[in-house]
């Protein structure tokens, strides 16, 4: 499943976060590069094979999170399920392949990538925990854990999204599950659990 936030218009460039729950015991992302690129991606997909190995591989684990910052070139490996946020600010791809025989994606969200590339934020936060993922860059992203009978009472200031996870409950009297995605709109919403619960909270 995956969540978009819509850009702010006067940014530019794309950038976006997982939260990883569930991943088979081989499986791999890859952020960022190894070695500085020294010419910008090329468009032909045949060449994926050949750009994979300059990509930072890593073991990718259910509670992992990463923020991949605009102008990062990154792959997510096959065995992988992860919730995408991501805020889409008009920069143009050079790369988007898929090698079906890896089960490998590969995408670049810059133009050029002549640099190394930033490093992602990494953190690992398994479901049941609470505590924010992401608070410093163009939206805000939270985990938060409910036991069955919690009731949570929403200061709505902005643009919010809840993306539950896990478990089952209502918003206001309408039912929610675990794989949606709720874009809330009223300024105190009331999100109740009936069972234990995980969700993410999204904010701009």
């Amino acid at each position: 499943m995956s969540t978009h936030i819509h850009a702010h218009r006067e940014s530019t460039g794309q950038e976006e976060c997982w939260y990883i729950l569930e991943a088979e015991p081989a499986s791999m992302i890859g952020i960022g590069t190894i070695v500085p690129l020294k010419q910008p991606l090329q468009h032909h997909a045949a060449e994926i094979e050949a750009w994979a190995q300059f990509i930072d591989w890593r073991p990718a684990r259910a509670g992992d999170f990463y923020f991949v910052p605009a102008g990062t070139i990154y792959a997510i490996g096959a065995g992988i399920s992860l919730v995408e946020v991501q805020q889409n600010i008009d920069l143009t791809c050079n790369r988007d392949g898929h090698d079906r025989t890896r089960g490998l994606e590969t995408k670049a969200t810059a133009g050029d990538l002549q640099t190394e590339q930033r490093p992602a934020v990494a953190l690992h936060r398994p479901l049941g925990c609470s505590g924010v993922l992401l608070d410093d860059g163009p939206f805000g992203l939270r985990l938060a854990h409910m036991q069955g009978g919690d009731a949570l009472h929403v200061t709505n200031s902005g643009l919010a999204w809840f993306i539950p996870l896990r478990g089952l409950g209502d918003i206001d009297g309408l039912t929610w599950r675990a794989g949606e995605c709720w874009l809330l709109t009223q300024p105190t919403p009331l999100i109740r659990a009936a069972s234990d619960a995980d969700h993410l909270f999204a904010t701009v």
